[in-house]
This record gives structure tokens, sequence and C-alpha cells, in this order.
């Protein structure tokens, strides 16, 4: 994430860094890590966006069944 101080005070610009590759695009818009780190304070762990270049592609598709605490 590129994270923009603004004029206005606790106003913020947020731009998306995106990797891409022969799949597609993948973003991250919100990420409470970094944001918490530059004094910005939300309730949601984080949000990605993934764009594919060609149909019936999967990226990103992750499963656990036991968590890492057990």
């Amino acid at each position: 994430m590129i994270i923009k101080k603004q004029k206005i005070k606790d106003v913020f610009l947020l731009e998306a860094e995106c990797h891409k590759d022969d799949r597609g695009l993948f973003r991250r818009h919100y990420c409470e890590r970094e944001l918490g780190e530059n004094g910005i304070n939300f309730t949601v762990k984080q949000g990605n966006i993934s764009e594919n270049a060609m149909k019936y592609t999967i990226r990103g598709f992750h499963y656990q069944r036991i968590t890492s605490q057990e």
C-alpha cells in the first residue's frame, strides 16, 4: 500500500501497489498492519482484489483445516 498524508488533518490517500504476472493482477486495498503503522486504525483485517487475465484462472485459493494454534 502507498499511504499519502493529505493537507487535511487525519485524511490519507491510499493507493494500491499492483502485482502483475501472466495470470493477471493482484492488489491489496486494505491492510490493518500497514495502516496502523501510519496511525490509521480500523477493525477490518485486510482486503484484496484479484483480476485474472484469462477465464477459469484461480489465484490465492487457500484452505486450512487446522488452525496454527492447534
